[in-house]
């Protein structure tokens, strides 16, 4: 983990632990590196075939649960202190939100959240009370329907300009003639 003030209020956030999944296994854990032990775990018996957890700011844990033994997934910021799902995102039709595999999950500094349903070919981003706010769907089309989408994140704006800055001085760089060998 990288948050030192995290760190600084429980043993759980210390700048060793690691987090890591373990989707066979229905569970989360942190892990302190340093000494190769293992510090909280939660999920047997909530989740079913979880991945991509994340610790948020506030120190909650946000998890995709693609719910393999439900047939329906959801996303789930735990409190690891009390051990509770403080807050969840499910379809009001359970089924039109699963995905077998993959899938992935990021808070927004908004405080919506977006996810990929990635079996679907689907991405939505969506309010801490569950509204759809907006929503992208792969428009490459298989003999299985959508293509995947493994994996969405928002970047900031500032981050891709500066993307684009590096590409435009390397394009008139390359067309200058500059760094070619001699």
């Amino acid at each position: 983990m990288s948050d030192a003030r995290l760190a600084a209020r429980a043993e759980l956030y210390s700048l060793s632990n690691v987090v890591v999944t373990l989707r066979h296994q229905d569970a989360v854990v942190v892990i302190d590196w340093a000494r190769k032990k293992v510090v909280w775990a939660w999920g047997q018996d909530e989740l079913s075939g979880p991945h991509d957890a994340v610790v948020l700011p506030s120190g909650n844990i946000l998890i995709f649960d693609n719910g393999l033994a439900r047939g329906w997934s959801r996303v789930v910021e735990v409190d690891p202190m009390t051990r509770r799902i403080v807050w969840q995102y499910r379809a009001a039709e359970p089924e039109t939100f699963f995905t077998l595999t993959r899938g992935a999950s990021q808070r927004l500094p908004n405080g919506n959240t977006l996810i990929a349903q990635s079996g679907r070919g689907r991405a939505f981003e969506v309010t801490r009370a569950g509204e759809i706010v907006w929503e992208f769907l792969n428009p490459n089309l298989t003999e299985h329907g959508r293509g995947a989408i493994v994996r969405m994140r928002r970047v900031e704006p500032a981050v891709v300009e500066a993307w684009l800055t590096r590409d435009r001085v390397s394009a008139r760089a390359e067309a200058s003639g500059a760094g070619k060998a001699e």
